[in-house]
């Protein structure tokens, strides 16, 4: 799954739960929409940043759970950590 395709199904299913969850608590439709938007715009810098950890680190030749935990746990640090790290030889390639 491509990372656009990713953020935005994280941020259309967050809509939904925000405005629910606001319309649940008794506000009126408009705050309810505008609480699920802001809710939307949060998960969604989450979720790019977990994705472009994931990216990052099958592109340095790591488990992709490394890039993941490291965005997870440290986030923008994961991210630098995880850039600043050697890229890893894959099996069977040249020197």
């Amino acid at each position: 799954m491509g990372t656009l395709k990713r953020i935005g199904i994280a941020s259309a299913v967050a809509l939904l739960i925000g405005a629910n969850i606001s319309l649940s608590n008794g506000n009126p439709l408009t705050t309810a929409i505008r609480d699920g938007l802001l809710f939307s715009i949060v998960v969604a810098y989450i979720v790019a940043i977990i994705a472009w950890g994931l990216k990052l680190s099958a592109a340095k030749g790591y488990p992709a759970w490394a890039g993941f935990g490291l965005a997870l746990f440290l986030n923008i640090i994961g991210i630098a950590v995880l850039w600043l790290l050697p890229d890893r030889k894959k099996p069977g390639a040249n020197p």
